[in-house]
This record gives structure tokens, C-alpha cells and sequence, in this order.
């Protein structure tokens, strides 16, 4: 998965964009060009492939380390808030089976 994304900063007054790289009911990982400490809580904005659904999610920052991505950050959250649609979007998402 590599879709676009965007990040609340830190004062929640504007968004930035962000790479969603993996999602799940739980939390989700996504490459961006600024450092997060864990424990941090932010928001994200995102829409998953196929829909045209956005959805706005609070999270917590678990891990944020540089492997895994070209330049920048690679961050590792759990879900703070997330609401029951979008529970299911990301579950039918996930229950796809893999394009070729």
C-alpha cells in the first residue's frame, strides 16, 4: 500500500502529507518527512484505495525510525479514536485479496 495521506501538526491548525504504507483495525504505518516522538498523539486523513470515503483518525505514535523508507521517517501508530465506519472500511479493505 503507498497512498497519500495527511497529518495533522502538532498544533492541529493544518495538514501535511504523508504515505500510508500499512492499516489495519489497530493502527496503521506511514512514511513522512518529520520526526515524531512516541507517545506523541496526532490526527490523520485518509482515504482508503477504491473509495472515496475520507476518514479522520487520532493515533499514537508506537515507533519512528528511518528503515524501511527512501528519506524521511517511517512511523509505527496505534489508534486513539477511530469510529465504527471506518472500522469496517479498513476491514474490508484488508479482506481483499491482493491485486496482481
Amino acid at each position: 500500500m503507498h497512498e497519500e495521506a495527511f497529518l495533522s501538526n502538532a498544533g492541529d491548525n493544518g495538514w501535511s502529507p504523508i504515505v500510508l504504507l500499512d492499516i489495519s483495525t489497530q493502527g496503521v504505518s506511514f512514511a513522512t518527512a518529520e520526526m515524531l516522538a512516541s507517545g506523541e498523539v496526532r490526527r490523520i486523513r485518509f482515504s482508503l484505495p477504491g473509495s472515496r470515503s475520507s476518514h479522520h483518525v487520532s493515533f499514537k505514535v508506537v515507533h519512528c525510525g528511518t528503515g524501511g523508507v527512501p528519506s524521511g521517517y517511517r512511523i509505527g501508530a496505534r489508534f486513539v479514536t477511530i469510529d465504527a465506519d471506518t472500522t469496517d472500511q479498513i476491514v474490508d479493505f484488508v479482506s481483499k485479496p491482493a491485486a496482481d
